[in-house]
């Protein structure tokens, strides 16, 4: 994603909680003569430029560097965009719908002790200043009514850096905080429609083979015209491409991966992508190189280039399809 376009996300998010907030100050409902309506009431989202979450043995460290956010587990690997809003525009979210003990000895039976039941969540600003932390506990427990019969609560114990009290917040927050779970997984998104020439090289000669659009738009190989049933799967090798995982340095030195088949595409606009593979066991991998495009390649290339990562077996396939299961069909 261009940095533009990753400035015109921010600035989204940021003018909906702004919109949000607004709105909880104009009509602030109370709770038992306690008057915040959300737990991070006053929260400048866009001066957020830190985000660390933890639960049990794993932590996740998510910074903004550039305008980019990363996983500074991941070496710095792109978050995913979409995950992280979602994340920050719940906590904003959070009501406030109770205000319970502030003594210390009660923390652990709701689960905001040590450790935390639901985990914790620290953001700071691009000083390195924490300016919120929330400590998840467990969920509100339901009540019993008349009859005997228990009303389902909802809710969740929270305990906010820098208050004794334990609030009870409107909502369940899932702290994800497994470095692996946070990274960008598309790679590439390039329609079908888009491409004019696919050159698949093998290291067996008699297996590779290159097809390109005529002026009907049907793809031709050696002079012949190629069904659709036949291209279906090379033709949308770029579109939706995504991975498992992206490979540490230490894990590519060791891997001793040997690329031998590369997939070469030209599009309508002229950007030019090139895909390796490689299969080590059961386990298949690519890097990706883009030519071409302007600064949403630049931005692209940025996040791809020299970094090798595993792919699913259906991704694998389509990137290596051979000249004789064309000519098979």
């Amino acid at each position: 994603m261009a940095k533009g376009s990753r400035s015109v996300i921010a600035l989204a998010l940021v003018a909906v909680v702004a919109a949000f907030l607004l709105a909880q100050k104009a009509d602030k409902p109370s709770t038992k003569g306690f008057t915040t309506a959300t737990l991070l009431e006053g929260l400048e989202v866009e001066k957020i430029a830190s985000v660390k979450l933890s639960r049990g043995d794993k932590q996740t460290t998510l910074m903004l560097i550039d305008g980019v956010w990363g996983v500074v587990e991941e070496k710095g690997y792109e978050a995913d965009p979409a995950k992280l809003n979602r994340f920050v525009f719940g906590l904003v979210q959070l009501q406030v719908v109770d205000r319970l003990s502030d003594d210390p000895e009660k923390y652990a039976m709701m689960g905001v002790g040590e450790p935390p039941f639901g985990g914790m969540v620290e953001l700071a600003d691009s000083t390195g200043k924490v300016v919120a932390t929330l400590t998840m506990g467990n969920p509100r427990p339901g009540r019993a009514g008349p009859g005997g019969q228990v009303t389902p609560s909802k809710g969740q114990f929270v305990l906010k850096g820098g208050e004794p009290a334990v609030f009870v917040a409107s909502t369940l927050t899932n702290i994800e905080a497994d470095p692996g779970n946070w990274i960008r997984r598309d790679l590439l998104n390039v329609p079908s429609g888009e491409l004019v020439k696919v050159a698949i090289e093998h290291r067996d000669p008699a297996q590779s083979f290159t097809a390109s659009r005529n002026y009907e738009g049907v793809f031709v190989m050696d002079g012949n015209v190629l069904e659709i049933a036949q291209t279906r799967h090379f033709s949308s090798a770029l579109n939706g491409v995504v991975m498992t995982r992206v490979l540490t340095l230490e894990e590519v030195a060791n891997l001793n991966a040997r690329f031998h088949t590369v997939y070469r595409a030209e599009t309508k606009a002229g950007t030019l992508y090139e895909v390796s593979s490689s299969t080590v066991g059961d386990k298949h991998y690519i890097t990706c190189s883009v030519e071409g495009g302007g600064d949403k390649t630049k931005a692209l290339m940025k996040r791809l280039g020299g970094r090798t990562f595993e792919v699913a077996p259906y991704i694998f396939e389509r990137l290596t399809v051979t000249k004789s299961s064309l000519t098979a069909q």
